[in-house]
């Protein structure tokens, strides 16, 4: 090095190294820089390459010298920080004891630079991450139930829609209506006709009832307001716009028109006569080799159910297995944060986090996130963790895995 350098710890998290350039560290490359300065610049009044060497002095002599010195700064200050294998958070600030220099090149000045590190809180005062530290950690051993639900879940999804004669109340099941008006058998004026596809799940209780002795062809009178649960009753309102709104030819008009129709008065408190249609259940799909097929994937055969399950349970077993790395993961979060205080000097603060937001201090939580980034990083180099492609990669399928 040309330059001296020495290093002191000046506070608990800070050390300053100073770098001292003698004339005799730097006279030489100046006077090179100006005679390259001389050769290569166009100086008016002078041919160029022969501008004389004062005159380039007088003119360039103090830009040259500061670029010249504070290049061999940084990369002494660089090289030494990588030598001494210095473990600092942040740049290097200034000191705020810096001296201001003038850089003339005639004063052949001493050089003096002073800058402040911000090494972190060290790890072994760090509270909250020791090995003797206890967690709960909680495991999934049985899942028998979840498969089974899983299992009929996928049976459903492949599974098709059947007609049936009676009505068959359960979730899945889909009841077509043509709805007229009471006791008339053409349009009144008030109230037209229209049909409707309603599932089980979107009927009232009592209504539901009265249903469940019905086959295709069988009606009954009820109101809107008795058959249809309060939730779904904006969907019969919108149906019954759309079979009925005026024909002008341009279906999108029609349709933009549907929205500013109003719906009659007492629509929904009028009774109807509803006719059934048509009832459709849905039957779960076969446990064959054609389900089989439907949901292996481009690197999953499945080729019988006990395949099926194995998969299934590795998959619920995964996916609780992240969430309880998660709560693990937050539990030691939050134990590190609240065992530690923040101790990074205002001047760090001011420079690197608070930036150009003078009048503005930090909150708790910006706190105690600084805390935890420090000392992350610290247990990330201490215990020399390493991620791999692969494991990267297997992260990324099964977080793709859960969102599917």
């Amino acid at each position: 090095n040309f330059m001296e350098i020495t290093r002191e710890r000046i506070e608990p998290t800070v050390e300053q190294v100073r770098l001292q350039l003698h004339p005799s560290d730097y006279l030489q490359d100046y006077k090179r820089e100006l005679a390259k300065a001389a050769k290569s610049t166009d100086f008016r009044g002078f041919r160029k390459g022969k501008a004389p060497i004062s005159f380039v002095q007088k003119t360039q002599g103090t830009s040259i010298l500061y670029n010249l010195i504070f290049t061999k700064l940084n990369d002494e200050l660089e090289k030494y920080l990588k030598e001494e294998d210095i473990d600092f958070v942040f740049s290097p600030i200034p000191s705020e004891s810096q001296k201001q220099y003038s850089f003339n090149p005639a004063a052949k000045e001493e050089y003096k630079f002073v800058f402040d590190l911000f090494t972190g809180i060290p790890l072994d005062q760090t509270k909250g991450w020791a090995e003797e530290n206890e967690y709960d950690y909680f495991v999934v051993k049985n899942v028998d139930q979840e498969i089974d639900e899983e299992v009929e879940r996928l049976r459903k999804v492949h599974g098709k829609h059947v007609d049936e004669e009676n009505v068959v109340p359960e979730g899945s099941a889909i009841l077509s209506f043509e709805i007229n008006p009471l006791n008339q058998k053409e349009e009144t004026e008030d109230f037209k006709p229209f049909s409707m596809q309603f599932l089980w799940t979107e009927f009232k209780e009592e209504f539901g009832e009265k249903l469940k002795s019905l086959k295709v062809g069988d009606e009954l009178t009820a109101t809107i307001e008795e058959a249809i649960l309060d939730d779904f009753q904006s969907n019969v309102d919108n149906k019954y716009l759309q079979e009925n709104r005026l024909s002008n030819g341009d279906e999108e008009e029609e349709e933009e028109e549907a929205e500013f129709q109003e719906i009659p008065e007492n629509f929904r408190s009028t009774p109807f006569n509803w006719i059934l249609e048509t009832v459709s259940v849905l039957k779960s799909a076969e446990l064959n080799e054609d389900f089989f097929k439907k949901i292996s994937g481009d690197n999953v055969e499945i080729n019988s159910e006990e395949d099926m399950r194995e998969l299934i349970e590795k998959n619920i077993l995964n996916e609780y297995k992240h969430a309880s790395d998660q709560i693990l993961f937050k539990s030691f979060h939050q134990r590190v944060k609240e065992s530690n205080e923040l101790s990074i000097p205002d001047r760090f603060v001011k420079e690197f986090i608070l930036k150009d937001q003078e009048m503005r201090e930090l909150t708790e939580e910006e706190k105690t996130g600084l805390i935890w980034e420090i000392t992350s990083s610290n247990l990330i180099e201490h215990f020399n963790l390493n991620v791999s492609e692969e494991e990267i990669r297997r992260h990324l399928v099964l977080t793709a895995q859960s969102y599917l």
